[in-house]
């Protein structure tokens, strides 16, 4: 008779240095195992720290010690003592999570342990003070109506959260799949459903999920750096020199990206702001894709309005001086009833204003440095030019 011990660890024989004694390849299962509790379910993940064993099953985090006993005294207090039995009883984590059905999503970085419990729609680390929810870092909500999107179109089992730790950026980065199904109706007719996926990573020295990332992929840490697949390939992330040692920049997937910023400027938000001219303090100029406004007015600026079609030289409201580059903030393209919006059409106004920037490609593969940017405007009832 088939029997499923999902809570349970088995251990081989020992071995013995300075001897021929290896019984690392011989169990006897009635005899060498270590069963724990099965109301948390099956043990989904092992991981060993020093002489301690951490226990991951679906609904609890704990820990067992290797070669070791732990003793309560009457205060309730913990004493370790040497033990001849190979695994101690297990002693629990404070805190009711499990890692669910995703041991993939874990990794390690010295002693602080990382991981995803979709049930309990969180992502957690474990560390010498415990577990702490991470996912709380103003992320709660995002997690939470994720994984209850999940649960509810029951694709709990089609879930794979990869996790990874990026030396580099000290980010704890999560990759979750993009889920697709489909489903046949009364009528017979096929109705797909799918639940897009997403990476995003968390900064261990702020405190924070610092970004999102555009790639949703398998992803693993080797030799302290992250690597991730695409196809049948294997990629090295944060490399700084392509396999012929040539400096390499934004190029993911053997693919030359451009490098886009977008962020608002709204600095006195309570006046209505007619926006002059921008200036960039950058070794690069970099395009304005879009100037836009709540309003629906848009804009843009291009290179050669940057340059007036000739070298980095000053003109009279664009051009480059003292390492600053400078063009004017043109009219609101979308202006209607105008032969020419950008040139006469009505000014971009607004209480505040986003701005998107474009490095092209081939541009965007060199280093390229951006210090500060900023805009000139005036109020929409005042003469006075306010800098921003």
């Amino acid at each position: 008779k088939q029997t499923r011990r999902e809570a349970t660890v088995f251990f081989s024989e020992p071995f013995i240095p300075n001897t021929s004694i290896n019984g690392l390849g011989t169990f006897y299962s009635d005899v060498s195992f270590k069963e724990y509790d099965k109301k948390f379910n099956s043990i989904q993940k092992l991981y060993s720290i020093n002489d301690k064993l951490i226990i991951f099953q679906e609904d609890k985090v704990s820990k067992a010690m290797v070669s070791r006993s732990v003793l309560f005294d009457a205060t309730g207090k913990q004493n370790v003592a040497i033990s001849k039995n190979v695994l101690s009883s297990s002693v629990p984590y404070v805190g009711d999570f499990g890692i669910s059905l995703n041991p993939e999503s874990f990794a390690n970085f010295g002693f602080r342990s990382y991981f995803v419990d979709a049930r309990r729609r969180a992502v957690l680390r474990l560390s010498q003070d415990g577990l702490t929810v991470i996912s709380e870092h103003k992320m709660k909500n995002f997690f939470t109506d994720y994984f209850q999107d999940v649960i509810d179109q029951g694709r709990t089992r089609n879930l794979r959260i990869y996790g990874a730790y990026d030396n580099k950026f000290d980010e704890y980065v999560v990759s979750v799949n993009n889920i697709a199904w489909q489903v046949v109706d009364p009528g017979g007719a096929l109705i797909r459903h799918s639940i897009p996926g997403f990476t995003i990573g968390f900064n261990e020295p702020l405190k924070r999920w610092n970004s999102f990332y555009s790639f949703i992929t398998y992803i693993a840490t080797y030799n302290e750096t992250l690597h991730s697949f695409k196809g049948a390939s294997i990629y090295k992330h944060n490399s700084l020199e392509d396999s012929n040692e040539n400096p390499i920049y934004n190029t993911f997937y053997n693919v030359e990206q451009d490098s886009v910023l977008e962020f608002p400027f709204n600095n006195h938000p309570d006046t209505t702001k007619v926006y002059h001219n921008i200036s960039e303090h950058s070794n690069n100029i970099w395009e304005v894709d879009a100037f836009y406004t709540r309003n629906s007015q848009m804009t843009n600026i291009s290179f050669e309005e940057f340059t007036n079609n000739a070298t980095f030289s000053w003109e009279e409201g664009h051009g480059t001086k003292e390492n600053i580059h400078n063009a004017v903030i043109r009219c609101n393209i979308l202006t209607p009833g105008v032969a020419n919006p950008k040139i006469e059409g009505d000014r971009m106004r607004d209480t505040s204003i986003m701005c998107r920037l474009l490095l092209d490609s081939p541009r965007a593969q060199g280093q390229t440095v951006l210090f500060s940017v900023t805009v000139n405007f005036v109020p929409s009832s005042g003469p006075d030019l306010i800098g921003e």
